[in-house]
């Protein structure tokens, strides 16, 4: 079952289009979880000549808050199946990473007891980007 009946399909020639954050805002945070959904878009972006485009690049500037974050999670299933150039797909996590860093911290420690999803999902990101990282270092 799609994340409110958004079909694959149309994320994934969203992505393919337009890219991956503008398909991955273009979904509500329960995708995170809609596996049909999060390959449908790495398979939309991946099939891009470059993975980020400038709109995308202003989508990201402009996210703020929570709904930064929704993206972000949702970003973060995305990515392991990205089949992309390695340093476009690093160049993706470190923009992720630079806007959310110390956000990120601010807002997992303040909303740790009501939110516990939050900080799943921060600890996920983390060592998503460890993972990442690591696999780069093997890639040059």
């Amino acid at each position: 079952m799609t994340s409110n009946a958004v079909r694959p399909e149309k994320i994934e020639r969203l992505a393919q289009s337009k890219g991956p954050v503008t398909a991955a805002a273009s979904l509500g945070i329960g995708a995170y979880s809609d596996e049909a959904l999060i390959t449908a878009l790495a398979e939309g972006a991946s099939r891009r000549n470059v993975l980020i485009s400038a709109d995308d690049e202003a989508l990201l500037d402009s996210l703020t808050g929570s709904r930064f974050f929704e993206v972000q999670i949702i970003l973060d299933e995305v990515i392991p199946k990205l089949r992309a150039p390695p340093p476009q797909i690093m160049g993706l996590v470190r923009r992720l990473v630079a806007k959310g860093g110390e956000r990120l911290c601010q807002v997992v420690m303040s909303r740790r007891d009501q939110d516990p999803g939050l900080v799943h999902a921060a600890i996920s990101a983390a060592e998503l980007f460890h993972r990442l990282n690591a696999s780069a270092r093997d890639w040059r």
